[in-house]
């Protein structure tokens, strides 16, 4: 593929992405030769807040911004994603921008996960818990923040010196202490914490997309059914059956689903409503700590879940600017 058609594919993704076409991460077919997959998203739900793309292509927060996770940079955007406690955008000119905390609080020591790499050569992103992960445009993997989790001491996860290195990573997707990412192959890789299973991922190729919870991850296979592992506390690594899926997204303590018919399905814990999904066709949606957003077919962003610190309230300024009215015809004027 040349540098010229790979651009095109990027920019093609990009604007099928901002037209509220993202429904699932879109992987070449079999017969074609792997390239970067844009998993750009135009919404983002964190732990206490959610992120998402307003019209204008700037990035609008909302909900707790007990560490600035709301003070969002101006510029135009095409890529939002939201951590724990601080949330990262990609700037149309391909480099990464990102606010809030460079703390964990649970000591606090130094993470750094809100220093954004150098560089614009940046496809999509994804964020953890302390650290975030970038997608190039050539498939390699950057990974930077805190390299450790914190499960009542600090122990070694490897979670950002164990990037995969190399070239044709198709996407990244980042858990609280792990992440996985899917190969040239559309096999699954994974690294970082692995307490609970989450960071072995199934055998296979063909994957369409993964996605990193807490201690559970999830990924649609090559027939698209969902496929999750890890711990399975309130069912959360146990998916609904079928295939058809379009999208899968993982958070603390559930996750959620595009189906065949662009509904939403949501499993595991609804201690606060978050399995609750609304009615209605989407195109796109994410979980968060016990909440979850997503948009609409139309455009709509919708919320539910924990609402604590105003999370599920989502802000007229995302939403999708209304048509202007059609001008009313001046009847003609005759004269006797």
């Amino acid at each position: 593929m040349s540098n010229n058609s790979f651009f095109r594919l990027i920019r093609f993704v990009l604007v099928a992405l901002a037209i509220g076409a993202s429904v699932a991460v879109v992987v070449p077919p079999a017969s074609a030769t792997p390239s970067v997959v844009n998993s750009a998203r135009t919404i983002a739900a964190g732990k206490e807040f959610a992120c998402a793309l307003a019209p204008s292509s700037s990035v609008v927060c909302w909900g707790s911004n007990s560490d600035g996770q709301l003070d969002v940079p101006t510029g135009t955007f095409t890529d939002v994603a939201a951590g724990r406690y601080d949330a990262c955008a990609l700037a149309a000119t391909q480099s990464i921008v990102c606010w809030g905390s460079n703390l964990a609080p649970f000591e606090p020591y130094l993470t750094n996960q809100a220093v954004a790499p150098p560089g614009s050569s940046f496809a999509a992103l994804s964020a953890g818990a302390f650290f975030n992960c970038a997608l190039g445009i050539t498939g390699s993997i950057t990974c930077w923040g805190a390299d450790t989790y914190v499960a009542g001491v600090q122990s070694g996860s490897g979670v950002v010196a164990n990037a995969p290195v190399g070239t044709g990573y198709l996407q990244v997707a980042s858990g609280d202490y792990h992440s996985c990412a899917l190969d040239s192959t559309q096999a699954i890789v994974c690294w970082g914490a692995n307490w609970a299973g989450q960071a072995t991922p199934p055998a296979g190729t063909g994957f369409r997309q993964v996605t990193a919870g807490r201690t559970h991850t999830c990924a649609i296979d090559a027939t698209d059914a969902i496929q999750c592992w890890g711990e399975n506390t309130d069912g959360r690594a146990t998916p609904p059956s079928g295939t058809g899926f379009k999208m899968v997204t993982a958070a603390y303590s559930h996750s959620c689903a595009i189906d065949a018919v662009s509904a939403i399905v949501c499993w595991g814990s609804n201690a606060f409503d978050q399995l609750n999904a609304p009615a209605g066709t989407f195109s796109e949606v994410s979980a968060g700590g016990n909440m979850t957003i997503a948009k609409r077919t139309d455009g709509v962003i919708v919320a539910w879940g924990e609402n604590a610190a105003g999370q599920t309230v989502v802000p007229a300024s995302v939403q999708p600017v209304p048509p202007a009215p059609e001008p009313i015809p001046t009847p003609p004027h005759f004269t006797g």
